[in-house]
């Protein structure tokens, strides 16, 4: 079978195959209609695709469409949303090879579902299939097995964390502090004789992420410009340029971001020591998830032991496929 391993985020969808192909696409869906491709000028992201003869725009395509896109997802049962099956089945569309493939599929829940969730899910993943038309390719895709961590817990088998584990002494606890897009996952393990057991008693997720930077942060542009309202898609590329724009003038934003960002780096920090309680092992944290980029110097400052590992936004779909490369099926 081929192997995938798959990172659904709030954000962003990561996908990473046994081929070394990788993608990345924001995570949100709409219903659209079929389109000429030869009279669309946009980006390679820009997906259009038919999947069981409905048509769908997803990723950079439908954040262009805003009006009454999805973002997926907070609820347990996620995979009954049909936005979630609709970039399920882009993410395997893109990642496979050939007209027909058979999947083995890794991937992860956040906390806050993943007890709950995850029988369930495995199940629904097991029997998942579907017909897509992308790029005038036809495939049909299946998910012929599946298993599903909590999606903190990848990290540790990306390759990019082999010099942590290392390092590690027997015996000890080590928390993953994952940073997504609306939430942040606190992911507690014990590492011994070089495995890693979930401790979901000392795990918990926040509610806070990056879409605490960028809602205050639409606000503060709406008002600089003289508008009612900045979506929270156009006020992440704000964030990532640093300026907007007011009768064709920029307006920086430097300020402004740092002080956010300091902001919510001190809410993490207050969250991740006020639910870990006196057991809070400042010296075992790595630092992960795309907002583990953007907040990098301030998380630092407040957890100088801290590791920030390479490649974090991909780490836990990288993780998830070397998973899937120990099952021999």
């Amino acid at each position: 079978m081929f192997k995938v391993g798959l990172d659904i985020g709030y954000g962003h969808t990561k996908v990473v195959a046994e081929d070394g192909k990788r993608i990345i696409f924001p995570s949100i869906a709409k219903k659209g209609e079929a389109i000429d491709l030869d009279n669309l000028l946009g980006a390679k992201e820009d997906y259009i695709i038919n999947i069981n003869e409905t048509t769908w725009y997803v990723g950079e395509m439908a954040r262009k469409e805003s009006s009454f896109a999805t973002r997926a997802f907070d609820q347990a049962d996620r995979y009954n949303d049909e936005a979630f099956q609709a970039m399920l089945s882009t993410a395997l569309s893109l990642a496979t090879q050939g007209t027909e493939q058979d999947v083995m599929l890794v991937t992860g829940l956040p906390l806050s579902i993943y007890e709950t969730s995850q029988k369930e899910f495995s199940r629904f993943l097991k029997g998942f299939s579907a017909h897509t038309e992308l790029n005038g390719t036809s495939k049909e895709v299946k998910v012929k097995d599946a298993i599903v961590f909590p999606q903190a817990g990848g990290i540790f088998f990306s390759p990019s964390c082999t010099d942590i584990k290392n390092n590690l002494p027997e015996n000890s606890l080590i928390t993953v502090i994952d940073i997504g897009y609306r939430t942040t996952d606190c992911a507690t393990f014990n590492y011994n004789k070089g495995s890693f057991q979930f401790l979901i008693e000392n795990s918990f997720t926040l509610d806070v992420g990056m879409s605490s930077v960028f809602r205050p942060l639409s606000r503060t542009i709406a008002k600089k410009i003289g508008v009612i309202d900045i979506s929270l898609e156009d006020s992440e590329a704000v964030f990532h340029k640093g300026f907007c724009f007011k009768s064709n003038q920029p307006i920086y934003m430097s300020d402004d971001i740092i002080q956010l960002k300091k902001s919510i780096a001190n809410n993490i920090n207050e969250g991740y020591r006020s639910n870990a309680g006196q057991g809070a092992k400042i010296k075992n944290i790595v630092l992960a998830g795309g907002g583990s980029i953007a907040l990098k110097d301030e998380l630092l400052n407040i957890f100088p032991e801290a590791i920030s590992v390479a490649d974090t936004q991909m780490a836990n779909a990288l993780g998830f496929l070397s998973i899937a490369h120990r099952f021999d099926l």
